[in-house]
């Protein structure tokens, strides 16, 4: 999913589709977060900033959980001098089993290894700027982060998400106990026609909140 100089319009017009679902249902849509989402923020930033500042994670849930970051495809060890700028990709992944995922982890000792593919020191692009970030979410942190991102709001290539929509069953709609378009109540399990319009904006801003 590129990121390119249209993105900022598409945003803009994007539809919101908002759904309250049984919290069995959550499970689902952890498919579309190890996909790749956009999430808007402040670009130009170190990595630790993003997490701690901006998705409000705890310094010890990043120490203790998140332990293998890709940057823009190359694995990072210093969140405090790595930057994410605008149109950053950043995949995020639990302790991975074998040398390979012990290679590739956080202040591995293995880490010289692959130093010539590593993260280095990046130049910032306009410091805390308004922008977005490709996010992706892989093992336990599709658990531990997921709810998070789909409560807060993710943008999503909408023929992703009506692909992902269209192969549901009955069941999964009579899961959702509300679905809210542009802030209007939807009260009819969708149609084709909806999920053709769906499949033309472009990006639709989602929001998956748990029943209480």
């Amino acid at each position: 999913m590129e990121i390119d100089k249209t993105l900022e319009s598409a945003a803009v017009s994007a539809p919101s589709l908002n759904l309250t679902v049984d919290a069995s249902l959550l499970t689902a849509f952890y498919e579309l977060l190890q996909a790749g989402f956009m999430v808007r923020c402040k670009a130009g930033v170190a990595i630790e900033n993003l997490f701690s500042d901006q998705f409000g994670m705890s310094k010890r849930l990043v120490e203790e959980k998140i332990s293998t970051i890709f940057l823009n495809g190359k694995p990072v060890d210093d969140i405090t001098s790595t930057i994410a700028n605008n149109g950053s990709t950043l995949a995020l992944s639990g302790a991975m089993p074998g040398l390979v995922g012990a290679t590739l982890r956080r202040k591995s000792p293995l880490a010289s290894f692959r130093q010539s593919i590593s993260a280095g020191k990046n130049i910032k692009d306009k410091e805390n700027s308004e922008g977005w970030v490709q996010i992706k979410l892989f093992n336990v942190l599709l658990k531990e982060l997921g709810p998070g991102f789909l409560e807060r709001g993710i943008l999503v290539p909408s023929v992703e998400l009506k692909a992902f929509f269209s192969k549901q069953s009955d069941e999964f709609w009579h899961r959702c106990k509300e679905i809210i378009v542009d802030g209007k109540p939807l009260n009819t399990q969708p149609t084709i026609d909806w999920f053709l319009l769906m499949a033309n904006q472009g990006f639709i801003h989602l929001k998956v909140l748990v029943e209480k």
